[in-house]
């Protein structure tokens, strides 16, 4: 069977979010439930191992090194780089030199949405190992967007935020109750709801204006109440509805990956209609809405219903384990690398198409 190498930041040395639910660690437990042998490569700790502590020049260029001696001495078949910025593209050039059969993908999970500062940034980076990978996929599904990637003899495509069984433990759908309501969390600011940017501090408002006694745990807002690594984990078994809230939400078949660790831990999960991901689930497995008043009257329904609420969350995570899993999408990812994409399987394959683009 083939060898994988997945580059990406795994967090051993800071320890910061060092055991969450990543997508770096979803790929690595997929490709091994595949039958593939995986090699995890964290080239930000190695820069900083080798630059004394610090992810410094002298890290940065002994890393180069480094990389290429660690391809030379496993070999692996395949190298998967997720957000991996600190090897060069001309370092992966050397590599394809020592081996000349090896297959380069990236994979990419943030936001591409040019009206965001991080989205152009998030962007560039991709562009910039264009020449050196044979396949680039990103979690956006805005086939114009995907457009400015497009290369000659490339695979470009769409890769959804997976989720994982083991990762993922809980089955909310199956409670009445638990300690919270709802659990939404991210970075204090702005956040695009319902089309427009809205402060979190109004989005709670409107939540407890509309639902006498809700519960809300509501985390990330400041360095007090950030949640990590088990804590940020257990949160979802201690809950029963969360809100899919990203940064934009209008692209299409875009979202973080709390989508999936919301409907993975079988919560019910809200989303804004604007994402597209209608397309995929119906209404009979998650919770769409399209405006503030049809947020707040169908969140108050489903918190009064329980019932309802664990039909509707029982489906969407059936769904998503069946169609998006850690083992279907390394599947498809292996499809793309070592053999040939049959789009009628997978479920996202028929909605984003980039090979006539």
């Amino acid at each position: 069977m083939k060898r994988i190498l997945n580059v990406s930041y795994f967090s051993f040395v800071k320890l910061k979010n060092c055991y969450i639910n990543d997508i770096n660690k979803k790929i690595t437990n997929g490709f091994i439930r595949n039958g593939y042998e995986v090699i995890d490569y964290s080239d930000r700790d190695v820069c900083r191992f080798l630059g004394f502590g610090r992810k410094n020049i002298i890290g940065f260029k002994r890393l180069q090194n480094h990389f290429v001696e660690f391809c030379k001495s496993c070999r692996p078949d395949a190298i998967l780089l997720c957000h991996a910025d600190t090897i060069t593209p001309e370092t992966l050039k050397r590599v394809k030199e020592e081996l000349p059969n090896v297959k380069i993908m990236q994979y990419n999970i943030d936001a591409i949405c040019p009206s965001l500062p991080n989205g152009l940034a998030n962007a560039e980076k991709i562009k910039t190992k264009l020449d050196v990978v044979d396949a680039t996929v990103v979690s956006t599904g805005d086939e114009k967007l995907l457009s400015q990637f497009k290369r000659e003899n490339q695979y470009l495509g769409y890769i959804p935020n997976m989720v994982d069984r083991s990762l993922e433990t809980h089955k909310m759908f199956e409670k009445e109750s638990a300690k919270f309501d709802i659990i939404f969390g991210g970075t204090n600011g702005k956040r695009q709801f319902c089309g427009k940017p809205t402060l979190y501090m109004d989005i709670i408002e409107l939540i407890k204006t509309s639902i006498d006694d809700v519960k809300l745990n509501v985390f990330g807002l400041n360095k007090k109440n950030k949640l990590e690594g088990p804590d940020y984990q257990g949160a979802y078994g201690e809950s029963l509805i969360g809100l899919n809230l990203s940064a934009v939400n209008d692209n299409y078949l875009y979202s973080s990956d709390r989508m999936a660790h919301i409907m993975g831990n079988g919560l019910l999960c809200m989303v804004d209609k604007q994402t597209g991901f209608n397309d995929i689930f119906s209404e009979d497995e998650v919770c769409f809405y399209e405006t503030p008043e049809d947020f707040a009257e169908k969140l108050k329904y489903y918190v009064e219903n329980p019932q309802e609420r664990m039909r509707v969350a029982k489906n969407g995570y059936e769904k998503y384990h069946k169609e998006m899993s850690e083992i279907m999408v390394t599947k498809y990812l292996a499809d793309i690398l070592f053999g040939q994409v049959n789009k009628d399987n997978y479920i996202w394959t028929k909605l984003v198409d980039m090979d006539n683009k």
